[in-house]
């Protein structure tokens, strides 16, 4: 543990590093809210893969720590699940790692703009980010072997964003899920797909892991895809009948009901949700964007204040 980095992070919320088979390893950040995303570890025989990195320099410094700890000899391989910051912000902190990812999330990355998330969430120290783009890209799926384990990298179909990728383990029977699942953390779509996520969920259901490391919160069973695919159709559900009714998205985000959702994190991810479902629902827009401002202030106003991060 570095002196400096334990100082400067809450006990809360320090990354701690998991082995849930041998060779694989999750390194969590509690409590999963915003910007506390989870990473992977899978090394054996001399190869090791990383899987994401974390939002800010501090976190990273420490992740490198953790996977040197594992494979002293330096990391070999870097995937990314998707393009967003708190998963590659720190992929320039191993600068001897081949980055691989989903061709639109190199794409996404080289058109980043860095300071973005400071400009969002003003209380974190980001220090230096480092969100280097991938050198290799697939589009329907990749192999790394490492030891006697696979690990089988694949694009599931747009649902948490356009490039999400998941990685599983079938030797260890470890599912990798980045932010396509969140455990009792609320999941977001805005940038992706409310209708897509349904057959996206029903592939991951299909390689009935053991365990799962969701993108934010708790290592946790498959039963996760079954919580998220109940929110997704509630969103669903929510966005026909605001549009059925003439309503604005947070006018519909206002009145819901969250039941089994309340008590997830980050509920106020309900609003760009609602934005996406009724986006996709109305015949009216065709191929239009959302209006992400206009989104982000119906979002801050169904919450009260700005969103905020713990990291």
């Amino acid at each position: 543990m570095s002196v400096v980095d334990a100082d400067a992070l809450s006990a809360e919320t320090y990354p701690r590093k998991q082995m849930l088979a041998p060779g694989v390893f999750a390194i969590v950040q509690d409590d999963g809210s915003w910007g506390l995303s989870n990473a992977g570890l899978i090394c054996a025989d001399g190869v090791s893969v990383l899987v994401d990195t974390l939002f800010t320099e501090r976190r990273n410094r420490i992740l490198r720590e953790m996977v040197l700890e594992s494979a002293p000899g330096g990391l070999n391989f870097l995937v990314n699940t998707h393009h967003h910051g708190d998963h590659v912000y720190g992929n320039g902190w191993f600068p001897e790692a081949t980055v691989i990812s989903h061709t639109s999330t190199r794409e996404a990355v080289l058109r980043m703009d860095a300071g973005a998330s400071a400009r969002r969430f003003t209380t974190v120290d980001f220090g230096d980010s480092r969100p280097t783009a991938a050198t290799i890209t697939y589009e329907t799926c990749a192999r790394i072997h490492v030891g006697d384990m696979t690990v089988e990298a694949f694009f599931p179909g747009v649902a948490h964003c356009a490039g999400n990728t998941a990685l599983f383990v079938p030797e260890r029977s470890v599912l990798f899920a980045g932010d396509l699942l969140l455990k009792d953390c609320t999941p977001t779509f805005v940038g992706g797909s409310a209708l897509g996520f349904l057959p996206v969920l029903e592939q991951l259901r299909k390689l009935d892991p053991e365990f799962v490391v969701p993108g934010h919160g708790a290592i946790c069973s498959a039963s996760v895809i079954d919580e998220t695919e109940r929110y997704v159709q509630f969103i669903l559900e929510l966005a026909a009948s605001g549009l059925a009714e003439g309503r604005t998205p947070l006018q519909v985000a206002q009145d819901a009901q969250l039941g089994e959702f309340a008590d997830w994190l980050d509920s106020e991810r309900i609003v760009g949700n609602i934005y996406r479902a009724m986006h996709e629902l109305d015949e009216r827009t065709g191929h239009g964007r959302i209006d992400m401002p206009a989104m982000w202030r119906d979002t801050e106003a169904w919450l009260g204040h700005p969103v905020h991060s713990r990291a």
